[in-house]
């Protein structure tokens, strides 16, 4: 009975692997990471992320979640956050709050996110008992 139940186990798995293949080479775009940038893209970006908050921060999702670079995705994360970005700035005082850092750092950060109306870093500086200003 063991070997028919794994018989059959088996086969399903091979029914499915083949087809997830063929769906597959039918459209392999559904599978792409969303974060992966052509080296065109990532030349442009960083030129652009010099100066703005978006294209920084995108950059920073290219090193995080498709080249898997701690140091650059942190680099380009924190200077997403300086520019302004409040995704950026929500991330960053997490980032402190795990890696040990200051109180303070963390309230500074969460506050700029805030400010630009991160629902999630008001709630966490309600929390904290810190003072908000939200921009509306």
């Amino acid at each position: 009975m063991k070997s028919k139940s794994l018989l059959i186990l088996i086969f399903l798995l091979g029914v499915v692997g083949i087809g997830f293949f063929c769906f597959y080479k039918r459209d392999p775009g559904l599978y792409r990471n969303p974060y992966f940038l052509s080296a065109e893209q990532l030349n442009e970006l960083e030129i652009k992320g010099k100066t703005d908050a978006s294209a920084a921060f995108k950059v920073h999702l290219h090193y995080a979640w498709a080249q898997f670079d701690k140091q650059k995705s942190l680099f380009w994360e924190r200077h997403a956050a300086t520019l302004g970005n409040a995704n950026a700035q929500y991330n960053l005082a997490h980032q402190i709050k795990r890696n040990g850092g200051s109180a303070a750092e963390q309230q500074k950060w969460l506050s700029l996110s805030a400010t630009q109306g991160m629902l999630e870093a008001v709630e966490e500086l309600k929390q904290l008992k810190a003072p908000i200003s939200v921009k509306q």
